[in-house]
């Protein structure tokens, strides 16, 4: 009755949000300008805003703060210049009605020093807020997973625009980098790694159908894609470096949206501490499940199978004068789903032919950080966190000639870790700057699993304790002049459970040609823990365990990098890479197995026997085109050819599950003006892509045995048809009196294009069953500041 309650109360302030008068209307833009590396005020800058026929100019406090007030809603440009540092221009900043715009500029100092300022932006739009990565990486913020057709909000979607990456399942946001598995990729949130920040997220995966991310939350964020640098440690293919942005520290503000996301609300406002504060935070609740509370449930389109899951944001900002800046940081969710297909209900998704499914999963995190600058200009960052993962699944399986159920296979997986992360840097001057750090975890964890056979349980995992990761880095970079940049650093880890570590040299050499020029080369080695569930799956016939002793899997990295900017609206660029695989486990038993093939799916497979003697390779050239948003449209271009192999313990070279060998991309927007205060905008993407990888049906001994029996000597073999997918993006924007609110609708797929997902064995049919992807779907979605 009381969740009811809420959720009525919450749709009543939206609806009345909703009819308030549209009348003129004002907006405030503000910041702060700081030095790039160190984040220390600068005074005296200069920061020019230009927009709709207005231009305006202040220079900042000694605290770095600028501010523009007065100023109607619409899109405005930043220029910020300072003697001695490289100056920032073309900063694209969205006024709204109902929140005050804040944007922070971080400036370079230069080597060369000059007398005079010059405004080189379009290179800093690109590069990634972390100074350190050279090369395939680039930062991204809260507009961005707005601004593209498809992306649905969600930070992984929208990341799948970008080059040299592609999407593995319509129905989920894993990411393939370059090739690798999905399970290659770093999650890291305030500065703290984390496990599968998505709902319905197993163990063992990176994705989930619904990101437990709020885009309303975001602030600068980083996303790289190879040879990163080497603060970053226990992942093959590429890692999310996300931070939440503060909350406004004058003035209390409040957002509701509802959509495929979900139905949430959030507030921000000053703490009322001594010195800049803030809180801000944000809760969600499933759309289809409120919408079953209330008793719409069978206007889901879902059947049953109604997704229910909720989560919380938060983030609360304190600036002292002597003690640094403190910051508690947290995000949380909860998921469920029954997949009841014996119930006679055919339209749930994810079902399994005569077996109902019972999921749900849990994960959270929250964290403590302070930053403080020490004597002799050296800042320390000192983070606590906690978080937890924990997943439960029942299957039922249809008894033979009976309407009955009996348990088929469970499992309850938990795992907490408890984690430090220390980090010192100092900037010596303009040249030289370091970087050192430590990270230390400690792993609880809880394993239990069976599957039911001939009418009797046999545990497949049955393990609790405990053990420790230790990460230790360090990175120096070196600026010969403004033109040369060279880094190089080292990334080391322990597990305490099997005493493995490794050592991982990092390197990259920039040289900025001029202005419209730059090359950049780079090498990382880069190694990954195994899942704890590979650790300690024992089968069905033997309590030994045979993958305790698993090493680290690990990949070189090198990446060359050119790109040429002929006016700072376009960017033309273009990467080679090659990776290298090697200590990747595979099988003694089964020849064609190997890790590498896994993590796009609820989990990861359970096999015994396995040991580090796999190897592979991902290779490829990828390119960008992209104009920046400005006189009302932007356009991005992305293409990426790319061959990724795997040797498994028999030693045939074969094609990876992720294997597509192309994809491209082509988006576009273009922003109506209807009034002063209304626009429209029309967002477009179209994807190209190589089918996925299949290991072929044998049918006839399928049909021999009553259930799917592959070629597993052909694995991979087989690529489905060209993936092909059409989406459009209508967003309707009006800024009222005091709120500004925006609809959109994305229409997903607007050509129906059946798209084949996976070929599975039908044993109803004694046939084989062609799966696709996502049709034709309309997804809406409301939002409104206030």
């Amino acid at each position: 009755m009381i969740m009811r309650f809420i959720l009525h109360f919450i749709l009543t302030i939206v609806l009345w949000m909703m009819l308030l008068p549209l009348r003129a209307q004002e907006t405030t833009i503000r910041g702060r300008v700081m030095e790039q590396r160190m984040e220390t005020p600068l005074e005296a800058a200069s920061v020019v805003i230009q927009g709709d026929g207005y231009e305006a100019m202040q220079i900042t406090e000694g605290d770095g703060t600028y501010r523009f007030d007065g100023l109607k809603p619409g899109r405005y440009m930043l220029f910020v210049s300072l003697v001695g540092y490289q100056s920032r221009g073309q900063i694209e900043v969205i006024a709204h009605v109902g929140k005050e715009s804040v944007v922070d500029v971080h400036l370079l100092e230069r080597v060369v020093k000059l007398d005079e300022v010059s405004v080189t932006a379009w290179r800093d739009r690109h590069r990634p807020t972390n100074e350190l990565a050279a090369v395939s990486a680039r930062s991204f913020n809260a507009e961005d997973t707005r601004r593209y057709a498809g992306s649905l909000n969600d930070p992984s979607r929208m990341a799948a625009n970008f080059a040299g990456i592609s999407g593995a399942n319509d129905a989920r946001n894993d990411i393939i980098i370059r090739g690798n598995s999905p399970s290659g990729l770093l999650w890291r949130f305030e500065g703290v790694d984390i496990p599968n920040p998505n709902h319905f997220g197993a163990f063992g995966s990176t994705g989930g159908p619904v990101s437990m991310l709020n885009n309303n939350l975001l602030g600068a964020s980083d996303f790289l894609t190879g040879a990163f640098p080497a603060e970053y440690g226990n992942a093959l293919a590429g890692s999310f470096d996300l931070t939440l942005r503060r909350g406004n520290t004058e003035k209390h503000e409040f957002v509701g949206q509802v959509g495929y996301n979900g139905f949430e609300l959030g507030a921000e406002g000053p703490l009322g501490l001594k010195g800049k504060s803030s809180y801000l935070i944000n809760y969600r609740y499933s759309t289809l499940a409120l919408f079953d509370l209330i008793g719409l449930g069978g206007f889901t389109g879902t059947g049953t199978a109604i997704p229910a899951y909720q989560d919380v944001s938060f983030k609360l900002y304190w600036e002292t004068e002597k003690y640094g800046t403190f910051e508690a940081f947290g995000l949380g969710g909860i998921s469920d789903i029954d997949l009841a297909v014996n119930e006679g209900d055919s339209t749930n998704f994810y079902a399994q032919t005569g077996r109902d499914t019972y999921f749900s999963s849990r994960a959270g995190i929250v964290g403590l950080k302070h930053t403080i600058r020490l004597k002799g200009d050296w800042q320390l960052r000192s983070i606590l966190s906690a978080n937890q993962l924990q997943q439960a699944t029942r299957i039922d399986s249809l008894l033979p000639d009976s309407d009955e159920r009996a348990l088929f296979f469970g499992d309850r997986f938990v795992e907490n870790r408890y984690q430090a992360h220390v980090r010192l840097q100092k900037k010596f001057n303009a040249k030289n700057f370091l970087r050192i750090g430590a990270i230390a975890q400690h792993i609880d964890f809880n394993l239990r699993d069976s599957v039911a056979r001939m009418g009797m349980f046999f545990p497949l995992r049955e393990s609790d304790g405990n053990t420790q990761l230790v990460q230790l880095y360090g990175q120096y970079q070196y600026k010969f002049d403004d033109q040369w940049t060279l880094s190089g650093g080292l990334h080391g880890m322990y597990l305490f459970l099997n005493d493995t570590y490794v050592i991982e040299p990092r390197a990259s050499l920039s040289y900025d040609i001029n202005s419209s020029h730059a090359l950049s080369a780079a090498f990382g080695r880069h190694s990954q823990v195994q899942s704890m569930l590979s650790f300690f799956y024992q089968g069905r016939a033997s309590t030994e365990l045979t993958n305790l002793n698993l090493g680290f899997s690990r990949s070189d990295h090198y990446v060359l990098s050119y790109s040429y900017r002929p006016s700072q609206l376009w960017l033309i660029k273009m990467e080679v890479y090659y990776q290298d695989l090697f200590d990747i486990p595979v099988s003694e038993d089964i020849g064609t197995f190997s890790m590498i093939n896994f993590g796009a799916d609820f989990g990861i497979p359970s096999v015994r026997n396995l040991f580090n003697g796999g190897t592979g390779y991902n290779t490829g050239v990828e390119w960008t085109i992209e104009r920046r948003f400005a006189r009302n449209f932007y356009l991005l271009s992305t293409t990426s050819i790319f061959d990724s192999r795997f040797r498994g313990s028999d030693g045939v070279l074969r094609e990876t599950a992720f294997n597509g060998n192309y994809v491209t991309n082509l988006l576009g927007g273009y922003e109506f003006s209807l009034s002063a205060k209304t626009l429209l905008s029309v967002d477009v993407r179209n994807t190209l892509a190589g089918g996925r990888r299949m290991t072929p049906i044998d049918l006839e001994a399928s049909r021999q045995k009553g259930e799917e029996v592959l070629m597993t000597d052909r694995a991979y073999e087989e690529q489905l048809p060209t993936y092909h997918r059409l989406d459009v993006r209508l967003t309707l924007r009006i800024n009222g009196r005091k709120n500004m609110q925006e609809w959109f609708v994305d229409f997903q797929n607007v050509t129906n294009r059946q798209n084949p997902f996976i070929r599975t064995y039908n044993p109803a049919t004694e046939d084989i069953l062609t799966i696709n992807q996502l049709g034709f779907l309309p997804m809406f979605n409301y939002r409104i500041l206030f």
